[in-house]
């Protein structure tokens, strides 16, 4: 389960990275740009889920372990 979190959250930051990266293409602001923009923010939200899936995950797995070491 770790793995696949893991590689979800890092392909969604790549996406989000790799639309970020288009921004050095533009000179000024027009439709493609604020297009591009609004695609940003849906690569950001995407990522940020991934990540709290993965933390949520990481958090459960660390309190079973702890569980487990105390009894």
């Amino acid at each position: 389960m770790l793995k696949s979190l893991s590689e979800q959250y890092a392909r969604r930051a790549r996406e989000f990275s790799d639309a970020v990266a288009l921004l050095g293409r533009h000179n000024s602001v027009g439709p493609e740009i604020l297009k591009l923009f609004k695609e940003i923010k849906r690569q950001r939200a995407l990522c940020g889920d991934a990540e709290e899936k993965l933390e949520r995950y990481m958090d459960q797995e660390n309190e079973n372990s702890e569980s487990a070491g105390a009894a």
